[in-house]
């Protein structure tokens, strides 16, 4: 198998988030309001493990001496892991006490990115399927971009993703390419059930899945979040997520749910959960006939919008709602929720909502 093509966003020293306020960014995600709505009973993503992958630089961990990581158990799954300033800025986001909406993650799992695509997990260029997730974990994070030299092996790494993630339930939060018309690399934004991140001011690539891909045309990405590159509003997405498993695995509704935990599930919310600001547009038809269908059902620079982990986690609460076959009578939904549903070939199942007074925007 050739060595796969590595780009990421690589710093050196420690970064600031220039004009941003630290107590800004957890106000621009939802965090501030989540913990003004729920107080000590809001989730910090204590009890959900997680896995962080990096390209060495020349080390592939964060700096273990920061005392934004104390009390947190790292396990190398790429040989000793040496240090990265890289890897301490996206660590520093994903469950770093001072910034990090998931200050609670107590067990992060480390890969060197070209050890986990090949004999470390996904096993790309051998007839192995890839390697199951270590126990418990529910979140991976990607903050780096590549590419094999071979599209067919870009293709097979991110169908290895794509069934790791559905078959274990996982989360795989995936950057994209950094600045505004790049080029965007399949690796692994390129996934179906991953969730790629882009910066909620713009500055990323925004295109397109390749001709080369399984299911091109799909747009990519398909969340953002603020800070300076995308390698570290990436792992702000990932804490969300880390927030969510949390509530899902200590509220009883949600924990005997067969839906709650579905990948499938945790994802949409997110993107519902989303903020829209005023030049988000998915360019819907104007016409009478039409009026509101699109084929680009979100914006093409920022996704769904602006990740909001107190929207997610108030749509996750809501609880399963279930639709029904025919139109029906009466409300399905009351307040936030979601529905999981399996359904077949050419069948329809309605829900049906009210609102009391005018909305600015309905995230569905």
């Amino acid at each position: 198998m050739s060595q796969i093509r590595l780009l990421s966003c690589v710093v050196s020293g420690g970064l600031a988030l220039s004009g941003v306020a630290l107590a800004d960014v957890l106000d621009d995600i939802g965090h501030t309001d989540l913990l003004e709505r729920l107080g000590s009973d809001a989730p910090t993503g204590a009890g959900v493990i997680v896995g962080q992958i990096e390209v060495p630089d020349p080390g592939y961990g964060p700096n273990r001496s920061n005392g934004d990581f104390d009390g947190v158990s790292f396990i190398e799954r790429s040989g000793v892991s040496g240090t990265s300033s890289h890897a301490t800025e996206v660590a520093t986001n994903f469950y770093g006490t001072s910034l990090s909406p998931a200050p609670g993650i107590g067990t992060v799992n480390l890969w060197d990115v070209n050890d986990f695509v090949g004999s470390g997990f996904l096993r790309v260029g051998t007839s192995q399927s890839p390697a199951s997730p270590p126990s418990g974990l529910k979140v991976f994070n990607h903050s780096w971009i590549g590419a094999f030299p071979a599209a067919s092996s870009n293709n097979e790494a991110i169908r290895r993703a794509d069934y790791s993630s559905n078959t274990f339930r996982t989360l795989w939060v995936l950057g994209v390419a950094n600045g505004a018309g790049s080029v965007g690399e399949p690796l692994l934004s390129g996934m179906f059930h991953g969730l790629s991140v882009g910066l909620a001011n713009g500055n990323h690539a925004s295109t397109d899945t390749a001709a080369g891909l399984d299911g091109p045309g799909r747009m990519k990405p398909e969340i953002v979040a603020p800070a300076e590159f995308s390698s570290f509003s990436t792992p702000l997405v990932g804490a969300c997520g880390a927030l969510l498993y949390e509530t899902i695995e200590t509220v009883p509704e949600l924990a005997s749910s067969s839906g709650a935990g579905q990948v499938h599930v945790v994802k949409a919310i997110l993107l519902a959960g989303a903020v829209r600001d005023a030049d988000w547009t998915n360019e819907p038809s104007t016409s009478p006939g039409d009026r509101g269908v699109t084929a680009r059902p979100i914006d093409e620079v920022f996704g769904a919008g602006v990740v909001n982990v107190d929207r997610a986690h108030r749509i996750l609460t809501g609880l399963e709602q279930d639709g029904e076959t025919t139109v029906p009578a009466s409300a399905t939904l009351e307040g936030p929720g979601w529905d999981f549903e399996s359904m077949s070939v050419g069948e329809t199942l309605w829900h049906r909502f009210t609102l009391d007074a005018p909305a600015e925007e309905v995230g569905i």
